[in-house]
Parts: structure tokens; C-alpha cells; sequence
């Protein structure tokens, strides 16, 4: 299943536009708080951003009901691995404090497609460095 998500990648970096595509209205920052919630939620948009959520929520999940069996197996020491799922349960929440200002701030500033492009860069070589 997963195997399919980086053939959609390369498919979507072929299929990329080499130029921006022409606009017949080039002022759309004010149009979120005119349309409904009806309108946003019917939107390609929102379903693309809700699927990617979801995927996301799914792989953290399963990556948090693991953890301790990961850092028992990684130490081979329970009192070990309960330390390090102490950190972990201190450290997870305290990253989402930090970082999803910081992910906010680099969608507002860059934009939804440059900065959807830079956050799913980065997270290549962190799944690289969770394989190795």
C-alpha cells in the first residue's frame, strides 16, 4: 500500500507544470472568509490536505503503539525502554507545540505549494534516518 506513495510522487513531479499557470483573478487572499463552509469543504483543496492529514495521523499512530516495543528491543532493558517512553510521551507533544507554528509559518510565508514542497522534502531524509 505504502509503496504507491512515492510512485505518486515521481508522477507528480513529471506531471509539474514548468511554468506558473496563468490566473484570470490573481487576488484570491480574500476569498476564504466569502465562501461557505459548504464551498471549502466540497473543495479539492481541503480533500487533498484532509487525505494527507489522515495518512500522516495513521503513521503516527502506529508509530507511537510501537514505541515501546522499538526501545525495548533497541536497549534489551525494561527499565531502559520505560525511560526512554517517558522521554518520548514528554518529547512528542513538545514537538507539535513547537514545530506546528513553525510549519504554519512556512505555509503563510512560501505559500501552500512551495511550502508543502519544502515540508515533504525534509521529511524524505527523516524517513532515510528512521531506516537506517
Amino acid at each position: 500500500g505504502f509503496a504507491v506513495i512515492p510512485a505518486l510522487g515521481a508522477v507528480m513531479a513529471l506531471a509539474w507544470p514548468k511554468a506558473p499557470v496563468e490566473m484570470e483573478d490573481e487576488d484570491f487572499g480574500d476569498e476564504m472568509p466569502q465562501r461557505s463552509v459548504q464551498s471549502i469543504c466540497s473543495g479539492s483543496e481541503f480533500w487533498m490536505l484532509a487525505y494527507t492529514v489522515s495518512v500522516t495521523m495513521v503513521c503516527i499512530n502506529f508509530f507511537i503503539a510501537t514505541a515501546f516495543a522499538q526501545m525495548l528491543h533497541v536497549t534489551d532493558s525494561i527499565e531502559e525502554a520505560e525511560k526512554l517512553n517517558s522521554a518520548f510521551a514528554v518529547f512528542l507533544p513538545a514537538g507539535g507545540i513547537v514545530f506546528i507554528p513553525l510549519i504554519g509559518l512556512v505555509l503563510d510565508r512560501l505559500g501552500p505549494t512551495l511550502g508543502y514542497f519544502i515540508l515533504q522534502s525534509t521529511y524524505g531524509p527523516f524517513v532515510l534516518l528512521m531506516l537506517c
